[in-house]
């Protein structure tokens, strides 16, 4: 009984997390994300689950050196 409640607990701090947590399965594909997950990154937990880790960081990697490149092209225009 204590083993299911320490299992209960680590869910419930999981879900209610502000960060984000991503768990993957033995193939490396997205078997749980939680809310704070999908805060931080734009995908929702169903568009997350299923998918390899890697598509998924890649594709955030992506993103952020997109919105890195649009900021130093704005700023090279206002100059």
């Amino acid at each position: 009984v204590a083993q299911r409640s320490k299992f209960e607990l680590l869910s419930l701090v999981a879900d209610e997390t502000a960060n984000a947590v991503l768990i993957t399965d033995a193939r490396g594909c997205v078997a749980f994300a939680n809310k704070g997950y999908e805060r931080m990154s734009g995908w929702t937990v169903q568009e997350a689950e299923g998918r390899p880790l890697a598509e998924l960081l890649l594709a955030d990697a992506g993103e952020v050196r997109t919105l890195a490149n649009r900021s130093a092209a704005s700023a090279r225009e206002i100059s």
